[in-house]
């Protein structure tokens, strides 16, 4: 099959009315139709949505949240788009230094990372951590997501994703009648605000890690609990090698692999598995 290419997460967009033949004499089904601009200029079919659905344009979604953004920095906290660390390409052939966007002609990710919060240093006995908070815009076409933003902490310096919806929060509005005006961005902004207390507080949970020794038991359990796949495991030891032999130093190799090997939304889940029980585990 060939597969269509969207550079552009930006690119025109639009929503037609169009209906489903059942074939068992019954009348047509109402739907509508969200076609995308590829990049050789025609436009493809996204998906097939019910009749209520709104849509909400990329070039939009990014909008507001430039809006989201700026109003936070009245209340101290900056922005700014999350970009690959180093120049060339990647393993998959993107070029780096670019911002991290991904879109299929579907779904939209767009990631963000604040500037350095002070509260958030977890520097002890290892040094080299500089955690901020990440916010991850997302969109679709399809009617597989709403619109809306997904927080995470974020390990600057090795680009590693902490996520958890649990943890952190997130915000969300599906695309149905008056979305972008039922959208409530002084909300939104007051999100952001108890997503940075809420990092703040699981902070010294983070550094308190880094005290605590791994085992055999302690790997193996990390292996049961988690939704992480089993044939990434070889690669969570191999980067467990290069980080320290504490529950951090487990917490890390696992969220290397699920931000580097891992893409989309798969990413997000595995990764969200694998805080909620390194987390867990800080409780007791």
């Amino acid at each position: 099959m060939q597969q269509h290419k969207f550079s552009d997460p930006f690119t025109e967009v639009k929503a037609e009315r169009t209906y489903i033949n059942t074939g068992d004499g019954q009348q047509d089904i109402p739907r509508t139709a969200v076609m995308v601009k590829d990049d050789s200029g025609v436009f493809r079919l996204a998906g097939s949505v019910s009749t209520d659905y709104q849509l909400i344009d990329n070039r939009l979604a990014r909008d507001i949240a430039s809006d989201i953004f700026t109003r936070s920095e009245g209340k101290g906290l900056k922005w700014q788009p999350l970009m690959k660390a180093h120049s060339g390409k990647d393993e998959d052939g993107r070029e780096r230094g670019k911002e991290m966007v991904s879109f299929n002609g579907r779904r939209y990710l767009h990631h963000f990372v604040s500037d350095p919060i002070p509260e958030l240093d977890i520097n002890g006995e290892e040094t080299g951590h500089d955690i901020r908070l990440g916010a991850l815009l997302r969109n679709a076409y399809d009617g597989s997501a709403k619109f809306g933003m997904e927080m995470f902490m974020f390990n600057y310096m090795c680009e590693n994703q902490y996520y958890s919806r649990n943890q952190f929060g997130y915000f969300a509005i599906r695309h149905t009648a008056d979305a972008r005006n039922r959208f409530d961005l002084e909300d939104a902004c007051q999100q952001l605000s108890n997503s940075v207390t809420r990092a703040i507080e699981i902070a010294p949970r983070l550094k308190a890690m880094q005290r605590i020794p791994i085992t055999v038991d302690s790997i193996i359990e990390a292996r049961q609990k988690t939704k992480f796949p089993g044939r990434n495991w070889g690669d969570v030891l191999r980067e467990l090698d290069k980080q320290q032999k504490t529950r951090f130093g487990l917490y890390q190799a696992m969220t290397h692999v699920a931000s580097k090997s891992l893409h989309g939304l798969n990413a997000i889940d595995k990764g969200t598995s694998v805080t909620d029980f390194m987390l867990s585990l800080s409780e007791n």
